[in-house]
């Protein structure tokens, strides 16, 4: 009797405990064993060479005991022959999708749920069978295959429900020849008496990776007939391998005493006797196994409580109460937990009867259409009333003391009629738009709250305390300088909540009539949204249908100073980012940038975008500046932009795109110019501006930060137009902000610019130049502990040699660089990441991107993201820069998706020398992939060894960004490049006074001197030396003991170079004289002349040595 009574008891449990269970609260896990097939238990169909197809066949079968699914116990189960049990039923059925199907029980059991049937294979037992061990109840079904593959498919699986836990248990057997089809997915998981309630896995061709398996599902989001796990031999094949077991364990018991959950609808209403009070909801009670709710009432204030009567869901966690009485009752939500019997009461709710609102209306603000010259479109907040009241008047509002109104006094009209206060809106909405407002003029509005009760004449109950729902303001609203409207947010007809105070309107303009001007009215218009230039939104007007007169207008501005627009504008073709052939070209179509003083009755064009004007504009945002003449100092204007088709329909059909507007004061001296960064190293840059526009700056400053953000402080001080930053960190992008100082104030800080330092090489900290004369080798030297190559270029060109010693033969004067190098590792994140998925298919010649390579590197691979519906074939080439293939590959990818496209690597290995022009290109036949039209920031840095320049259309270069993605690379880092020079110089002319010269022995030749080029030798040296005196400044002379050449080498250390020059020096020998006798005899006196001597040039002395020669008349 003990244990018929605990058995009863266990019984009774099960069925408290059956209450607010979901299978989403079960948990997951899996492992991995050997499957084991039972042979014993009941068989419910069984056959060999089946000459009947099983495929929505499906079986019952009674549990000896019940088992516990989602809180409830189960006793009957229809086990399907499309790999599901039905719990809780006797009803057959079929479903290939028994997940998201709304076939009718406590709940599905789904191990693998798809349109199954027997196998066809001849020879082959097909059956299903449950057996009961004990512990678990096990249904298996062995061979059966998919729909259309039961010619090649044997699919072997179990269920199995542990009776003592309530797990289940889904183990996977042999699954022999699956077929290469993705016609039949599997939905793996269970599902509730609804099919809100599930509890299943997902696994796609992308998700959760590229690489699928059934070891790394993912929870569905979504229970539809696409909440699936992957079951294929097609690429990327994936099937559950035999012995994995998939387990969903149910959530513990509550115990103890549980949570009540909060309230989330109103807790304190006022209702009218015989109206039904509304849903009251508690959307966070528990909901564990043992959770039971009950909805309670008070007629006495809370005093004491009963079970609710009437309504609807009295025992779930929404409650809606009966019609009210009239009488004030409470509501409160019980929840217990069957498990020891605690429970816990929610917040009370009270319905009493009608009187005004507790809450009153708020936040009363123009809604996203904005105020116009003569409209307004305004939003509140709803109080706790049924309706709401709303006043507009040209004087202070006054509240209404009514009790009781008509429905012809409780009807509002938008269109204002007048000065006086007017209903404008009745009704249970939160926002109105108003028409029939005066330009200029100060209007008050006002919302009440308000509850009403019978039929007319109706009692009514209004809340007319004063907080944030009135408002007051005049048309059209007045703004301050500088003032933007960037147009982010736009998206057609809501210019009011993009920016304060910008409408938009409209003039109607017959078809073939000139476009007027004057007085555009209404808060609407055709301009349109576009993000076909990336991140950046434009509003966009189509110029192809006459008629058009469309315009932006701005709000109030009072001019005290110089005053500019400054705006951005592009055309492209229709709902494209591409560019159009002829874009206004021959068209009279306009976008003008108008002023007005009067309410936008009268307008002045300050500039035209037309056809001529826009002979270069096209699919690249331009940025314009116009000011605003100085005759408008002093009045109260506004500007806008009027899109008109003009009287003639044109052919041509494109976009115009205005983004970025801003009107500001002309500063007194405006932003500098950026050029550009040059010299960057790993830890320097230079960085280049020019002066600005307007103004006279007395210097600059600029920010070099990590961070992107505009700054808020001071930045390094300078005079020039040139910063040289150091002390920077290798491979780091940094943001460069620089702004003109203009006295003791200073302008903008310009629009973020940035660079990435150089990676973290080795330095060449010395070099060795070399220098000779003439054609030769030259020995030339760096140092560096790194590994040094020398090039022909400082960027690309050859390698020449590897080392720290380079010896080149030269024949003129030659620069050669030196740069260092380390080994590298992959880097990944090149080119571009995106989430787009605007795609295309490549055609002709084929589409990609032309890039440039600096320094060679390993292109290891680029990732593409696939759209298309079928799996196939793609083939990427790289081309040079005439179009001529240097690699292919060929790669099988699978199916995409257009919504979700899947993400797919691309293996290259491709070794890429430095050279410009590079082409990677997808071909013809490739299936759809990602790709972004335009607004590609180019160049893009590939590190610092290659730039992506434009993309690549059939030969031809676009602005878009095609298929190639996050591109994986594998490059030494190098250092930037030295010049080392190596200098041929040439002989300098060299000439000497003479080259010849005579002298007597013993005596020395005059001074011989230098003519030409000795300014360019600095040393001098003779061969032979003895004999010769002097230097190069004074000259040289020589005297040899016999006849002698004398050799000079000229030198010049700097130049190398030298020459020579030689001096051939004679010796005149002398013959001494004879005489017939040392006496010489004369009868008569005689002169010198008369003495007789033999010899050559003789003269006569009247010394033995020394003295003068005498003369030839000398007497004797």
């Amino acid at each position: 009797m003990k244990k018929f009574t605990s058995l009863l008891v266990m019984i009774l449990l099960l069925v408290v405990t059956t209450v607010n269970a979901q299978t989403s609260l079960y948990t997951f896990s899996q492992s991995t064993g050997t499957y084991t097939e039972i042979t014993g238990g009941t068989v419910l169909i069984s056959c060999l060479d089946c000459g009947t197809t099983y495929d929505t066949n499906s079986y019952t079968a009674t549990l000896p005991t019940p088992f516990l699914f989602n809180g409830t116990p189960v006793t009957d189960v229809v086990m399907r022959v499309d790999g599901s049990l039905v719990l809780g039923t006797t009803t057959l059925s079929s479903a290939q999708s028994p997940l998201s199907s709304t076939t009718v029980g406590t709940g599905v059991v789904s191990p693998l749920g798809m349109q199954l049937r027997n196998t066809g294979i001849t020879g082959t037992l097909f059956e299903m069978r449950w057996l009961d061990n004990g512990t678990d109840y096990i249904f298996q079904w062995k061979n059966v295959a998919r729909l259309t593959q039961h010619t090649v498919e044997t699919l072997n699986f179990q269920a199995k429900l542990n009776k003592a836990t309530g797990v289940i248990s889904f183990i996977y057997g042999p699954m022999n020849n699956v077929a290469a089809s993705e016609t039949y997915q599997p939905q793996v998981g269970l599902r509730g008496t609804t099919t809100a309630d599930y509890f299943s896995r997902s696994l796609t061709g992308s998700i959760p990776d590229l690489t699928p398996s059934w070891d790394d599902t993912v929870v569905s989001t979504t229970n539809t007939t696409a909440s699936t796990v992957r079951f294929t031999t097609n690429l990327p094949a994936v099937f559950p391998p035999s012995g994995l077991t998939y387990i969903f364990t149910p959530p513990p018991p509550c115990s103890g005493i549980p949570s009540a959950g909060t309230v989330s609808t109103i807790l304190d209403r006022l209702i009218c006797s015989g109206t039904a009070p509304g849903v009251i909801t508690v959307p966070d009670a528990p909901l564990v196994g043992g959770i039971s709710y009950q909805w309670e009432e008070s007629t006495n204030g809370g005093t004491s409580w009963a079970n609710a009567i009437g309504g609807t869901g009295a025992t779930t966690n929404s409650y809606t109460p009966p019609s009210f009485s009239g009488t004030t009752i409470k509501y409160r939500l019980k929840v217990t937990c069957a498990n020891g019997g605690g429970s816990a009461t929610s917040a009370v709710t009270t319905i009493s009867p009608a009187a005004a609102p507790l809450t009153q209306a708020s936040n009363l603000t123009f809604g996203s259409l904005g105020l116009g010259y003569n409209s307004v479109n305004m939003l509140f907040n709803a109080g706790t009333g049924t309706r709401r009241l709303v006043y507009m008047s040209t004087t202070p509002i006054v509240d209404p003391t009514a009790t009781s109104m008509t429905t012809a006094q409780l009807t509002g009209n938008s269109a204002y009629t007048g000065t006086a206060q007017q209903l404008i809106y009745e009704g249970t909405g939160t926002g109105v738009t108003v028409t029939g407002l005066t330009c200029g003029t100060t209007y008050y509005v006002k919302v009440y709250e308000y509850n009403r009760c019978g039929t007319t004449p109706f009692s009514v109950f209004i809340n007319t305390t004063n907080g944030t729902n009135a408002t007051t303001f005049a048309t059209p609203l007045t703004a301050t300088l500088p003032n933007i409207n960037n147009i982010t947010g736009f998206v057609g007809a809501n210019m009011g909540s993009v920016s304060t105070g910008w409408f938009e309107a409209a003039i109607t303009t017959a078809s073939g009539a000139t476009p007027l001007t004057a007085n555009p009215s209404g808060i609407t218009s055709q301009w349109v949204n576009s993000t076909a230039f990336g991140g950046q939104t434009t509003a966009k007007i189509n110029l192809v249908a006459a008629a058009k007169n469309e315009w932006i207008i701005s709000p109030k501005y009072v001019l005290t100073t110089a005053t500019r627009v400054k705006f951005a504008a592009a055309i492209t073709a229709a709902n494209s980012a591409n560019a159009h052939a002829t874009g206004m070209q021959g068209t009279d179509d306009q976008v003008r940038l108008m002023i007005t003083t009067d309410c936008g009755a009268t307008w002045t064009t300050l500039y035209a975008i037309n056809a001529a004007t826009t002979v270069n504009l096209s699919n690249v945002l331009t940025d314009y500046t116009i000011a605003i003449p100085t005759s408008y100092i002093g009045q109260t204007v506004q500007i806008a932009f009027q899109a008109t088709e003009g009287p003639v329909d044109d052919t041509p059909t494109y976009d115009v795109h205005l983004s970025y507007i801003k009107v500001e004061e002309i500063p007194s001296c405006d932003f500098p110019i950026f050029s550009n960064f040059t010299n960057i190293t790993k830890n320097s840059v230079t960085i280049n501006w020019n002066v600005p526009n307007t103004g006279t700056p007395s210097g600059y400053q600029y920010i070099v930060s990590t961070s992107s953000t505009t700054p808020v402080s001071a930045g390094t001080a300078t005079t020039g137009l040139t910063a040289n930053v150091t002390g920077l960190q290798p491979s780091t992008t940094y943001y460069v902000f620089i702004r003109s100082v203009c006295g003791a104030s200073f302008s903008d800080w310009t629009t973020v610019k940035s660079f990435t330092t150089m990676c973290n090489y080795s330095d060449i900290t010395a070099t060795t130049p070399g220098v000779r004369c003439g054609a030769g080798t030259v020995n030339l030297a760096v140092a560096s502990t790194g590994t040094v190559k020398w090039f022909d270029t400082p960027i690309g060109g050859n390698a020449l040699a590897t080392g720290l010693t380079y010896s080149p033969n030269v024949t003129a004067t030659t620069t050669f660089y030196a740069g260092t190098e380390i080994a590298g590792s992959p880097q990944s994140g090149g080119g571009r990441t995106t989430t787009a998925t605007t795609n295309t298919t490549a055609a002709g010649t084929g589409y990609g991107l032309i890039f440039d390579v600096s320094y060679a590197f390993v292109l290891n691979s680029v990732d593409v993201l696939l759209t298309g519906t079928n799996a196939g074939n793609l083939t990427v080439e790289l081309r040079n820069n005439t179009d001529t293939q240097i690699q292919t590959v060929t790669v099988a990818v699978p199916a995409g998706n257009s919504t979700n496209p899947t993400q797919f690597t691309v293996n290259l290995g491709w070794n890429i020398p430095a050279g410009n022009g590079y082409r990677i290109v997808a071909l013809a036949g490739a299936p759809a992939m990602v790709r972004e039209n335009s607004g590609i920031p180019y160049p893009i840095a590939l590190g610092n060894v290659a730039t992506l320049t434009s993309a690549y259309l059939n030969g031809n270069t676009d602005p878009g960004y095609y298929f190639f993605y996050n591109w994986n690379y594998t490059a030494p880092c190098y250092s930037t490049r030295t010049p080392v020079v190596a200098t041929v110089n040439t002989p300098a002319a060299f000439t000497l006074s003479t080259n010849t010269a005579t002298t007597c022995q013993g005596q020395p030749t005059s001074a011989v001197t230098i003519t030409s080029g000795a300014a360019d030798y600095t040393a001098y040296s003779w061969e032979p030396s003895t004999g010769v005196s002097g230097n190069a400044t004074t000259g040289w002379t020589f005297s040899p003991s016999t006849t002698t050449t004398y050799t000079l080498t000229a030198s010049n250390s700097t130049t190398a170079c030298s020459t020579i020059a030689t001096v051939d020096v004679s010796i005149n020998v002398i013959v001494a004289p004879t005489v017939p006798a040392a006496t010489q005899d004369f009868c008569n006196a005689g002169t010198v002349a008369d003495l007789v001597a033999t010899g050559t040039g003789i003269k006569w002395y009247a010394a033995a040595t020394g003295g003068t020669a005498l003369a030839s008349t000398t007497a004797l």
